[in-house]
């Protein structure tokens, strides 16, 4: 009887067992999901090259050719001689990545274009990396960029910090520099953990912000509308105020104490919003009553992201750092975006133009033997 009941318990755990370890072998040699974060590390895709066949959808190229160099990066080979070269990284989340624009339409690209038409010895590489944070940022910073040891980095931040609850736990136990933890071990050596992971930070991003690439695009003629209270959109902009700003202003602080540690000067650049005050001339469509999500408007949404301009603007004028004030720059025009947040490729040209007519004259100043 205690045989029966031990081969009861014991089998289906050996079982498990075995398929968890199946699993975890197949996610080591294939992991369809694979995924540029792995625990709290970042994992860049290097020497990589994506064809995206996009057919007929409005607002994309038919066929996008999206590279990636030996760094993990969009651009150029790092030269051998990178000292005595004018190094620019751009980092950001997907409006900087441009996932879904070919190489050579990306603004990063045609930023490098015009600077170099002005400037000589420009190495300018793309690191943005869809779905990043400020989180995300002081650890590419930390593991990579410190040792490229660029000239310059340009941060488009902003957007993928609204209201991202779970930065806490990022900061707490990679940022601070903890001891060992169990759950940073697991996720750092376990493949399936680290899957089940990235597959929660992605839902939950999508459920919260729309921040994804579904393409479930819905034109924006045909989006619903949503009117709020005066009160109901006080209450969601006090909770930003208490809850999440102080910690977004410490990352942003925190990014600028490890540029200047190490001989970096960053740049910062504020997040631009199609929706807004405005109406979009090219559909007519209002773009502050435009339902974003459950609870938010465009109103709503675009006076959420500007907290969080504002700090970067804050920060900048209180250290003495560049600011690139895009948000207030870019128009708001549907012609410029494909969706809420990521630019079109006419959108990636305007700003391209933008940040290099305001950082011309501040590279030149600052790297005259550049840019004369």
């Amino acid at each position: 009887m205690k045989d029966k009941i031990k081969n009861i318990v014991v089998f289906p755990l050996y079982l498990i067992l075995v398929i968890v370890i199946a699993l975890e072998i197949i996610l080591r040699v294939y992991n369809p999901f694979a995924a540029r974060v792995k625990g709290y590390d970042i994992i860049l895709p290097v020497n990589e090259k994506y064809v995206i066949d996009m057919g007929n959808k409005p607002k994309f190229e038919s066929k996008i050719i999206h590279t990636k160099n030996s760094l993990g990066f969009r651009g150029e080979e790092m030269p051998k001689n990178i000292d005595s070269y004018l190094s620019i990284i751009t980092v950001g989340g997907s409006t900087t990545e441009c996932y879904y624009n070919s190489d050579s339409l990306t603004w990063s690209y045609l930023l490098d274009k015009k600077i170099k038409q002005k400037c000589k010895n420009i190495w300018l590489n793309n690191a943005g990396l869809n779905g990043h944070s400020t989180f995300g940022h002081q650890v590419l910073l930390k593991q990579y960029l410190v040792k490229i040891k660029p000239k310059v980095l340009f941060f488009l931040i902003g957007i993928n910090d609204i209201g991202r609850e779970e930065l806490n736990d990022f900061d707490s136990n990679v940022v601070s520099d903890q001891a060992f933890n169990i759950k940073g071990w697991f996720l750092k050596h376990s493949e399936i953990a680290n899957t089940i992971l990235n597959l929660k930070r992605s839902l939950r991003a999508k459920r919260k912000l729309g921040l994804s690439h579904d393409f479930a695009i819905e034109p924006l003629d045909k989006m619903p509308h949503l009117t709020l209270s005066e009160k109901q959109s006080k209450d969601a902009i006090n909770q930003q105020k208490n809850t999440y700003l102080p910690a977004y202003r410490s990352r942003v602080q925190s990014i600028l104490d490890i540029c200047l540690k190490n001989n970096i000067i960053p740049v910062f650049i504020t997040q631009p919003l199609l929706y807004g005050l405005d109406k979009d001339p090219l559909t007519g469509v209002n773009l502050s009553t435009v339902k974003t999500n459950e609870n938010q408007n465009g109103k709503l949404y675009w006076e959420t992201l500007e907290l969080y301009n504002d700090e970067v603007r804050k920060i900048g004028l209180k250290s003495g750092t560049f600011v690139i004030d895009l948000a207030h720059e870019m128009p708001k025009n549907s012609l410029y975006f494909y969706d809420s947040m990521h630019f079109t490729s006419e959108g990636n040209a305007i700003v391209s133009d933008i940040i290099y007519k305001k950082s011309l004259p501040f590279l030149s100043k600052k790297f005259d033997s550049f840019c004369k």
